[in-house]
């Protein structure tokens, strides 16, 4: 459920895990923004969730931004008993410039090993060449509508865990052209860099393509 009024939104919902009768979370959210009639704006927000696994398997992999590749940060594999997470996110946009960070704190519990604590963000920015606008309504940014846009991008995140004191780092940078207010082509150039007990695996490099058609 989500609801607007004036300035703020603010949404609540509760989740039952298709696959498995033990899991279930209660999430919510709390937007606030200043909008002109152009859609520049400022944003702030902040988001809570908190999970019953009741023993259900848990394990963090991390693919560092590279969703084909396999994981390159793993951690514990526990059976969570219950799982909060917060986080807070900021973002602006003008005259087609769009910049966005969050962050975002994880508590996980574990019967027999005790608490694991995750945390992580990232700081973006976008730039279409048209100068374009996107869309911002009920606290959220919509896709570009443009065709034959180019849009310019670059996003650095950060994600540790503090128990296996493990750590990573990534830098994108890519550019996107716009076919269709539908049809969308993606290309990233990432530098990625992990930490395990204090010791730096250097940097591995991939590049990525990806095509997105919205039905």
């Amino acid at each position: 459920m989500t609801v607007a009024q004036g300035d703020f939104t603010w949404s609540l919902g509760y989740f039952q895990d298709d696959n498995t009768q033990n899991s279930n979370a209660v999430t919510g959210r709390l937007t606030w923004a200043l909008v002109d009639d152009n859609d520049n704006f400022v944003h702030l927000g902040s988001a809570f969730s908190e999970r019953q696994l009741k023993g259900d398997e848990f394990r963090v992999n991390e693919t560092l931004e590279v969703y084909s590749s396999d994981s390159l940060l793993e951690g514990t594999r526990l059976n969570a008993q219950e799982m909060s997470s917060s986080s807070v996110e900021l973002m602006w946009q003008y005259l087609g410039v769009v910049s966005m960070a969050e962050w975002i704190e994880t508590d996980t519990n574990d019967e027999t090993r005790g608490n694991y604590h995750y945390q992580g963000g990232y700081y973006q920015m976008s730039y279409p060449l048209s100068g374009k606008n996107r869309r911002y309504k009920a606290g959220k940014l919509s896709t570009i509508k443009a065709k034959h846009d180019w849009e310019l991008t670059w996003r650095v995140s950060q994600f540790a865990l503090q128990q296996e004191n493990r750590k990573a780092q990534t830098l994108t940078i890519g550019v996107n052209y716009l076919v269709s207010n539908d049809l969308m082509f993606k290309a990233n150039v990432i530098r990625a860099r992990h930490q395990d007990d204090g010791e730096t695996f250097g940097y591995d490099n991939a590049f990525a393509f990806r095509a997105q058609y919205s039905f």
